[in-house]
Order: structure tokens, then C-alpha cells, then sequence
């Protein structure tokens, strides 16, 4: 509900944007990349045990091999937010701007990132 939620409620410019689709700068990682988003998918659509760490350990495996790893971080971040997977992405953006990232997109979905994964909890929801 969180990620639902989230996505609906955000004006980020970025999410008129994305896609989902992999960029032409990770095409050396795309496999890999395509096999995160599998098991991300398994573990957020029907909550399969050993999903999530399967996807943590294909993106981590990307990340060691990939040529842009700031782009590579970026759309990984996106994905987590996507899905809900606040912390993931908001560790990521933090890694982006720690790295010297001056994008505004960065920044506002680092803002984004960190203020559901705090406050999420505390949401009521109306079914």
C-alpha cells in the first residue's frame, strides 16, 4: 500500500519520466539488472521468500560491473521507490549526493526517499 500510495501522492517530475525501461548506458549490466528486477517483483507482487535477497545480490553484482555506476545507482533507485522499498532507494540517493550528485531529481527524490521510510508508518489508510 505504501508504494501505491507513494507514487500517487508524488509530484516528482521524474515519475512523468520514468519508464522503467533499462537506459542504453547500463546495457553492460542489463541481465543482471533484469534479474533483480524479477526477484524485486517476486518479493513485492507475492512476497516470495529469498526474493528480495536475490535481488539485492543480482544489483549488488551489477554495481561491481557496471561501466556508469552513478546511472546504475540512480535507476536502482527508482525501482526501490517504485516498489516501496524506501530505505533501499533513500541509501542509494544518499550514496548519489554523497558522491558529490548536485541533480535536483536526486535531491528531491532523497527527500521523498527519506521522509516515507521515517514517516510511512504512521499513514492511515482508508480501504
Amino acid at each position: 500500500m505504501l508504494a501505491t500510495s507513494y507514487r500517487v501522492l508524488s509530484r516528482a517530475d521524474l515519475w512523468l519520466e520514468w519508464t522503467g525501461e533499462i537506459p542504453p548506458e547500463l546495457a553492460d549490466v542489463a541481465g543482471l539488472i533484469e534479474q533483480g528486477r524479477d526477484a524485486l517483483n517476486d518479493a513485492y507482487l507475492v512476497a516470495e521468500k529469498g526474493a528480495y535477497q536475490k535481488a539485492r545480490a543480482a544489483f549488488a553484482a551489477a554495481l561491481e560491473r557496471c561501466q556508469d555506476r552513478s546511472a546504475l545507482m540512480w535507476f536502482l533507485a527508482c525501482e526501490y521507490a517504485e516498489k516501496g522499498y524506501f530505505a533501499d532507494s533513500a541509501a542509494l540517493l544518499g550514496a548519489l549526493l554523497a558522491s558529490g550528485s548536485t541533480r535536483l531529481d536526486v535531491q528531491r527524490l532523497y527527500a521523498e526517499m527519506t521522509w516515507w521510510r521515517d514517516q510511512g508508518r504512521w499513514l492511515p489508510w482508508i480501504h
